[in-house]
């Protein structure tokens, strides 16, 4: 047997507090380490929105053309980027909820909050191209009146010219 002095509780109090150091510093190093992943996450997300809000604008200066045809063709554009959108944003409510799902799995919160806000920007970007949508659906209607009542209008000109013949 071994004899328990003085000496050996020191040495045992100070392997115990070595391990306890040892597995704080872990701990802060791994919460370090999601930090990190939440912050480069919420950066990729920023990049995004302000790619798609230059899109948005490159949209809109190509909608102040004064023409008819130029303004179909962009509406239809436009339409073919909200359904792209939209599918980006659907893919991404997808690995949201894969990643919450694994973390729910690992019980990691830090995971969690990151699944939640990439499940909270993935819904704001789905409705948010939604109602562009349906902006875009409205718009083409209306210009799709100014169409026909253009053609109308022509018609009429055209058949009275030539009544008067």
């Amino acid at each position: 047997m071994v004899p328990i002095d003085a000496r050996f509780m020191h040495l045992g109090r100070y392997a115990h507090q070595s391990y306890t150091q040892k597995l704080e510093d872990e701990k802060k190093k791994k919460e370090q380490e999601q930090q990190r992943k939440l912050q480069a996450e919420k950066e990729r997300i920023a990049v995004a929105e302000k790619q798609e809000a230059d899109e948005k604008e490159r949209l809109q200066a190509i909608k102040s053309g004064s023409r008819l045809k130029r303004k179909c063709d962009v509406l239809e554009c436009e339409a073919s980027n909200l359904k792209e959108k939209l599918q980006a944003a659907t893919r991404l409510f997808g690995i949201g909820n894969d990643k919450l799902k694994k973390a729910m799995e690992k019980k990691d919160f830090m995971e969690i909050n990151v699944a939640q806000t990439i499940l909270e920007s993935a819904q704001h970007k789905m409705s948010s191209t939604q109602q562009e949508i349906d902006t875009n659906q409205c718009k083409r209607s209306k210009l799709d009146k100014k169409k026909e009542t253009l053609l109308d209008s022509f018609l009429n000109s055209a058949s009275t010219s030539s009544s008067h013949k």
